[in-house]
């Protein structure tokens, strides 16, 4: 390949000189002061809540102790399912609903007769 000494359009056409870069550089630190100075006077929106922090923290913990005081120690008592079928309502002829109220799963072969009648 031979080199040609003729510019091309496509050849950079910057400034070699240290003083146009000393320069720029100045006018880009200049014109970026302002948006640094505003940048460290902003104020975040949770530093009004800083001071409160400690105070905040303490109390969640003392909720949270005075919860864990104030259950009892079994924690919430359930209710007994004994209440919520009464025996009065349970028809012994019927295979269906026998099947589902035993306390054990119905087996295989009660779930095929029953699915199979009409």
């Amino acid at each position: 390949m031979t080199a040609h000494d003729e510019r091309s359009a496509f050849e950079a056409r910057v400034p070699h000189d240290p003083a146009y870069w000393s320069a720029l550089a100045e006018r880009i630190t200049r014109s970026a002061d302002p948006v640094f100075a505003e940048l460290r006077v902003g104020q975040a929106w949770w530093n009004p809540l800083d001071r409160f922090g400690p105070a905040l923290s303490i109390g969640a913990i003392a909720a949270a102790a005075a919860t864990f005081v104030a259950l009892p120690a079994g924690g919430p008592a359930a209710a007994s399912n004994d209440d919520a079928r009464p025996e009065t309502v349970a028809n012994p002829t019927d295979l269906l609903q026998n099947a589902f109220i035993t306390p054990s799963l119905p087996d295989v072969m009660t779930l095929m007769i029953l699915g199979t009648e009409e």
